[in-house]
């Protein structure tokens, strides 16, 4: 009866272990998993447009042209015109800020220019901080400004908050797509992508681990260290299934943190 209970130990013992050695290799393939803008990543790049007439400003009109890095830090060149209670403005703009989870955005402006009144010519600067978030239905940065500006020979003022929208870059609505390249079967290293809904490509290496007992496989992914929009992404994920369901998902993409729980 021991010998018995010794051998059925051991086989019991080798049977969970080969539970592990005999699992089915994960299959080669592509698998694309497509997340929605509430699960987002904004990448507001291009050219971005705000204009306003008859708000606090009788008239003001700025367009924009941003370029956003890796960490989510972009900066920006633009110029304008405004009007107000008789002075007409021209001047040119240089922007920095940040996008960060959920799509929150902020950003400082900094103005130079001429200010025309009676016929005279003015030197005139101003600044300006805006706070705000994309929102993907809009496709517009959504939240408050507020100002000062100086003009030479009159002083400077400064305006309180106000509502302001500015549009989004042509493209940008904050969905994005994760594409995960297996070469062969069971294959521990492989690459991903992170296509943006502007075409941007964040291009990443990734290392994956078949947990048998769940019958889940981890993805560790991280970006391409050569380039500034892929340096420091990092993406976790947990799949399932011959289709690799996702499970669960976090990181971080262009400074932003993801958590994706379907």
């Amino acid at each position: 009866m021991q010998r018995s209970l010794k051998l059925s130990g051991i086989f019991m013992v080798a049977t969970a272990w080969c539970q592990f050695c005999l699992a089915e290799p994960l299959p080669a393939g592509i698998y694309p998993y497509a997340l929605p803008c509430d699960q987002g990543v904004w990448d507001i790049s291009g050219h971005s447009e705000y204009c306003e007439y008859g708000g606090a400003l009788d008239d003001i009109c700025l367009d924009m042209v941003l370029a956003q890095d890796g960490k989510g830090k972009f900066t920006g060149t633009g110029s304008g015109s405004a009007y107000y209670s008789g002075v007409d403005f021209d001047f040119h703009a240089t922007v920095a800020g940040s996008v960060k989870s959920d799509g929150f955005a902020t950003f400082k402006l900094n103005l130079t220019g001429s200010a025309y009144y009676g016929g005279d010519t003015y030197d005139f600067t101003g600044s300006g901080a805006f706070t705000g978030q994309a929102d993907c239905q809009t496709l517009m940065l959504v939240g408050t400004v507020r100002g000062k500006a100086c003009v030479s020979g009159y002083g400077c003022a400064s305006s309180a908050p106000g509502e302001a929208t500015l549009d989004l870059p042509a493209g940008m609505n904050g969905s994005w797509v994760l594409t995960l390249n297996v070469p062969t079967d069971g294959a521990e290293l492989i690459t991903a992508s992170v296509r943006l809904s502007n075409a941007e490509t964040l291009q990443m290496t990734a290392k994956t681990k078949y947990n048998a007992s769940t019958d889940t496989t981890g993805i560790s992914a991280s970006g391409d260290k050569t380039s500034s929009l892929s340096s420091g992404a990092k993406i976790k994920a947990v799949v399932s299934g011959a289709d690799f369901g996702i499970d669960a998902l976090s990181g971080k993409i262009l400074g932003q943190k993801l958590t994706v729980t379907p």
